[in-house]
């Protein structure tokens, strides 16, 4: 796998755009005609979703997603968004598109068909791509271990949340259980699905619905009804059988994705900041935890350090190549990829 640029100075085609826009009172009454002007004038396709109105009913915030060009240089590139109907309206962007039926969720874009179904531990039940599969559903998922061993994870619901021309997303819900007493975890998560692009972006939540005991008025970690997690994992398995494997990671923005030899681990181990192992990290047994300052990068035979992780780890196992980033990686420890 030869080097490649990552960052800033990459060219981008068809790169999903989603944003906030507030309006000022009485300007508009709905959102069904916004498009959006390109830098070279031509019109491009918007999905456009009220986020809240006025008193007057008239729209105070509105979701824009739309897809943007620009060529890795330093001249910014210009989208002008037009609210009311255009006279003519452009076809040439891509479409995500979104088929319910027999207990299963079909979302095609980018070329990638992902089915979806509940079930397991994992939302996906196949993907593919050009009837190439992609990822071996069976042994990914998520997975989720406390003290007493692991729990099992099971995907109970799957919902169409949102569905437009540039954007298609699936609502999830399910739950963790544990073989010992100890409650259930709740397990919320949203896939969103962009025109033109195999990305997905997943935002999962564990939450613990029993609340706080707080005896006394003190809110103490590890109080009778908190839960300790020593995992959660989201783990996603290429198709079994590849005869040669390669994998490239980039642990920051500006730094280049390159080879390296697996196995690979990359662990930010707390902040990078001069008050990494400050008394604010105080886990439920008084002591703070963090084992060093900042991340380790761990490859077969070698091993470095460094302060603040924002990392791309992508893995080529013939056919399919399946690439990972995590935004906030080093603020949210401890975090690792492998």
């Amino acid at each position: 796998m030869r080097p490649a640029p990552f960052g800033r100075t990459v060219p981008r085609a068809l790169e999903p755009v989603r944003l906030g826009i507030p309006l000022a009172r009485g300007a508009y009454a709905s959102v069904e005609g916004a498009w959006i002007e390109g830098p070279r004038a031509e019109p491009r396709t918007a999905q456009a979703r009220v986020l809240d109105r006025w008193s007057d009913g008239s729209v105070r915030w509105v979701l824009i997603d739309f897809l943007a060009d620009h060529d890795g240089g330093g001249t910014p590139a210009t989208y002008q968004l037009h609210l009311e109907r255009a006279a003519s309206r452009s076809d040439r962007d891509p479409r995500v598109s979104v088929a319910e039926g027999g207990g299963t969720i079909v979302i095609t874009a980018g070329g990638t068909r992902f089915e979806l179904r509940r079930g397991g531990r994992c939302p996906f039940s196949r993907v593919a791509i050009d009837d190439v599969e992609v990822l071996d559903t069976a042994k990914s998922g998520l997975f989720v271990e406390d003290v007493n061993g692991p729990r099992t994870v099971t995907i109970l619901g799957l919902d169409v949340e949102e569905r437009g021309p540039i954007r298609a997303v699936v609502q999830l819900v399910g739950r963790a259980d544990g073989a010992s007493a100890g409650g259930t975890i709740d397990v919320f998560g949203r896939l969103h699905f962009h025109a033109g692009s195999p990305a997905v972006r997943a935002e999962l939540t564990l939450r613990n619905p029993r609340r706080a005991a707080h005896p006394g008025g003190y809110w103490e970690l590890g109080d009778s009804n908190a839960m300790v997690l020593r995992d959660a994992a989201f783990v996603l398995a290429p198709p079994s059988g590849a005869a040669h494997v390669e994998i490239a990671a980039a642990v920051d923005l500006d730094a280049p994705l390159t080879s390296v030899r697996g196995p690979v681990e990359l662990f930010q181990a707390s902040s990078g900041g001069a008050n990494w192992n400050c008394r604010n990290h105080v886990a439920a047994d008084g002591t703070v935890p963090m084992k060093f300052r900042g991340y380790r990068l761990r490859t077969a035979g070698a091993e470095s350090t460094g302060l603040r992780a924002t990392p791309v780890m992508v893995l080529l196992a013939e056919q399919v190549q399946l690439a990972v980033a995590v935004p906030r990686f080093w603020q949210n420890f401890p975090k690792a990829l492998e």
